[in-house]
């Protein structure tokens, strides 16, 4: 290895231990503040997984945009002061990084949860309802109608 290649990954690796990992242990504690409201959650992953699923009362600010995208930077600077961040992505890479970026560069102190999208629901965190609007009853109308009421 090049001397440079020695100091890029010295570099990244005291970077890489700014950002805390939230413990497993910790999730029951994480969810209470979060259900307190006491804490944010920071979905890092991009908006084709957040279509897909995504925790209930969750922000999305993808990875890929939290640093350069002028709208991704609005949702950041609108985190409420005085209330704990917490990131989460599929595996916890993505969010890892992005509690650092938040935590060095933004000036939000920032924990990676280290449990991906899957594992936070089971721990307890709720899913989002991704049905459209009226969903139920369109299909309480449904039945009505199939039942000739």
């Amino acid at each position: 290895m090049t001397t440079r290649t020695n100091i890029t990954l010295v570099a990244i690796t005291l970077l890489c231990v700014t950002a805390g990992w939230a413990q497993a242990e910790d999730l029951k504690k994480i969810l209470e503040k979060f259900e307190n409201d006491e804490a944010v959650l920071l979905d890092v992953r991009e908006e084709v997984e957040w279509k897909k699923g995504h925790l209930e009362g969750a922000t999305l600010a993808p990875f890929s945009k939290i640093a350069f995208d002028p709208e991704c930077k609005k949702i950041i600077a609108a985190l409420p002061p005085g209330k704990e961040v917490y990131t989460y992505s599929n595996q916890g890479k993505r969010a890892f990084f992005a509690a650092n970026y938040l935590s060095e560069r933004n000036g939000q102190p920032a924990t990676a949860l280290k449990a991906g999208y899957r594992a936070l629901i089971a721990a307890g965190f709720k899913d989002a309802d991704l049905r459209p609007k009226g969903f139920l009853e369109q299909i309480r109308e449904q039945e009505e109608k199939d039942l000739g009421k």
